[in-house]
């Protein structure tokens, strides 16, 4: 099959030729491009942001007499894990928003709920939106873009009329640059009350990041900076689980 000219293709176009090449299905394909537009890494053709997405669904899902995605802010109470009488284990994701008033969300105060979003499948967990994704438009551009930011198996469905969209060019980040993206690895981590990164595991996520923003530096560097004080308080003692820290210091047994 020769490449196609068009200059525009569907989620749903995309996900069906560009799924075998990926050596994906084509509902895990459609997956992948929802989660970069809710990470910020595409542009649609219809203009719509994530932020007045995000917006649209929340309200939807207020509205719906089944929530399929519980919405939370940092400070309300979520609903319990167990549900009902027969005490089954609530399983549905949850997204932790800046606050219940929507008018006041800006797209930095929503980092968090993006990144939730990203992980999220329309096609799994808010299906009577998935033909709205599936119609969504991109542009042959944008998507050559996307290839060159992640690094992505150059696709042969597609024809890309201009070659320099699809190559990037890396310069060597500053310190600077690279402590800010450390900063947001960790940040990235209190936000989800997860383990944060040793030294070993946060060069890659940072090398990622620092890619997409058309930089480059080598794992040595970023370990480097990472051992500054700043982050070194910010990761775990040897020996440390984050069990042992939620439950904090215990009392000594004074029987013995």
């Amino acid at each position: 099959m020769f490449p196609i000219p068009r200059p525009e293709l569907s989620f749903g176009d995309i996900s069906e030729l560009w799924a075998p090449e990926l050596k994906l299905s084509r509902d895990r394909a459609q997956a992948l491009l929802e989660g970069m537009f809710w990470l910020g890494k595409i542009s649609i053709v219809s203009g719509i942001t994530r932020l007045e997405l995000l917006k649209r669904l929340v309200k939807w899902m207020r509205n719906s007499a089944s929530s399929d995605i519980v919405f939370v802010t940092s400070e309300s109470t979520p609903p319990p894990k167990t549900m009902g009488l027969t005490d089954y284990i609530d399983l549905r994701p949850r997204v932790v928003v800046p606050s219940g008033d929507a008018e006041t969300w800006t797209e930095s105060s929503c980092d968090a709920a993006f990144e939730a979003m990203s992980e999220i499948p329309s096609l799994q967990h808010y299906p009577e939106w998935s033909p709205g994704f599936h119609a969504t438009k991109l542009t042959r551009d944008e998507f050559f873009k996307l290839i060159a930011l992640r690094d992505f198996p150059y696709p042969t469905f597609w024809k890309c009329a201009n070659p320099e969209v699809a190559s990037i060019k890396l310069t060597p980040a500053q310190d600077r640059v690279i402590a800010v993206e450390i900063r947001r690895v960790y940040d990235k981590a209190h936000i989800k009350d997860t383990k944060p990164p040793n030294i070993n595991e946060v060069a890659e996520p940072v090398k990622a990041r620092l890619r997409e923003i058309g930089h480059t530096a080598s794992a040595a560097q970023i370990k480097r900076i990472a051992e500054y004080p700043e982050f070194k308080k910010r990761r775990r003692r040897p020996g440390k689980t984050l069990w042992s820290e939620k439950r904090g210091p215990q009392k000594k047994d004074s029987s013995h």
